[in-house]
């Protein structure tokens, strides 16, 4: 197999380097019912399965998919009371890293600048990487409130920017459907983790990884 030859490397946040399942649907579910009462509603709380499958989503997106047919601005504040109980839950490290990242960050950052590029809302960017001590490996941290549209190739394109760097010179690993689509629109390489929030078919005949401790050996 030939060896993957980049200058620099983007990960995902949530499913790549750190696992929100242990603490998601317990903030969604929490959050909807302080809403509920501040608000004087009736949301019904999304089960565990819905939730976890639209990790990786954007945010807005994430939401309309959740609770359709509730208007904007009730959107956003129920996300809002959301995101802090799930913040809340981040500071007290009662999510998860995933198993390799401290010794793999502490290895690659040595010799590639490392970046994050993620959908997620930089707040909460912030309480995993603050939290847990990551920030110091990563020249670049983008969320998705650094880009207008949304969409993760815009994030990918923001960061190749940054570097200087032509596509192909940038590694892409990430957990989701959306870290590939993203890669593949960017033309940078792409590496999928089969242990986050994606499921198999999602990487199908790509290259992919079962732990992080892979991830050294496939590249030059």
């Amino acid at each position: 197999m030939n060896k993957i030859d980049v200058e620099v490397i983007f990960f995902d946040l949530d499913g790549t380097l750190f696992l929100s399942t242990p603490i998601l649907h317990k903030a969604y579910r929490q959050g909807v019912e302080e809403y509920n009462r501040m608000e004087k509603l009736d949301l019904p709380v999304p089960g565990e399965p819905e939730v976890l499958d639209q990790v990786g989503n954007p945010v807005s997106e994430i939401y309309s998919n959740l609770f359709p047919g509730v208007p904007f601005g009730k959107l956003q504040g129920l996300g809002r009371v959301i995101l802090e109980r799930l913040v809340g839950e981040i500071s007290k490290k009662r999510g998860r890293l995933i198993n390799g990242v401290r010794e793999l960050l502490e290895d690659l950052h040595q010799n590639y600048p490392l970046a994050i590029i993620t959908n997620a809302q930089r707040v909460y960017m912030e309480a995993v990487l603050n939290t847990y001590g990551l920030e110091k490996y990563f020249e670049k941290m983008l969320c998705i409130e650094d880009v207008e549209s949304e969409k993760k190739a815009s994030l990918i394109k923001n960061a190749l920017n940054y570097f200087n760097i032509d596509p192909p010179q940038a590694l892409m690993v990430g957990d989701r459907s959306s870290d590939l689509e993203a890669a593949r629109t960017c033309k940078t390489e792409f590496v999928g983790c089969s242990f986050g929030h994606g499921k198999e078919e999602e990487f199908d005949g790509e290259l992919t990884i079962n732990h992080l401790n892979q991830l050294p050996d496939l590249l030059a």
